[in-house]
């Protein structure tokens, strides 16, 4: 009897472990996606601001925010900044890149390995919906309009 009460008990903790390992590198995932939406973003708004300077003569004054402070230079000055920044950051997208696919074979070998069967479905917090595709009340409450 102590045998099975002892098994079940580790096999519980192997479950918890694998549970834990699992959230812990779906995390990392989740991190690194947003970071690199976030970097993707401020390349955008580089690559925007180099267009709208493109036909601006280079003695005109502009201004550039430097962290929290507004910095006053010529466009001729600020160019070649916002260009080196601008491949600063997609050289830092693609290591998170990197590190992304690294987390994501990661994952791949982790579930391929485990011992228990781990499923996304599993270790999800969030209320499915139902079969009609609908979401429970509390939702439905939830729903506005934004402006």
């Amino acid at each position: 009897m102590e045998t099975k009460n002892t098994t079940q008990t580790s096999s519980l903790s192997e479950q918890n472990e694998a549970k834990s390992t699992y959230e812990q590198i779906e995390k990392d995932r989740v991190q690194l996606v947003s970071k690199i939406e976030e970097l993707y973003q401020d390349v955008v708004e580089h690559k925007l601001v180099l267009e709208a300077l493109e036909n601006v003569p280079s003695d005109r004054r502009c201004y550039r925010m430097v962290g929290e402070i507004l910095v006053e230079r010529t466009v001729g000055e600020i160019k070649p900044a916002l260009v080196d920044h601008k491949n600063k950051v997609e050289q830092i997208i693609a290591e998170c890149q990197k590190k992304l696919d690294e987390k994501n074979s990661e994952l791949t070998q982790f579930v391929k390995n485990a011992k228990t069967a781990i499923t996304p479905a599993d270790l999800s917090s969030k209320k499915p919906q139902d079969s009609s595709g609908s979401f429970s009340d509390k939702d439905k409450k939830a729903e506005g309009i934004m402006f």
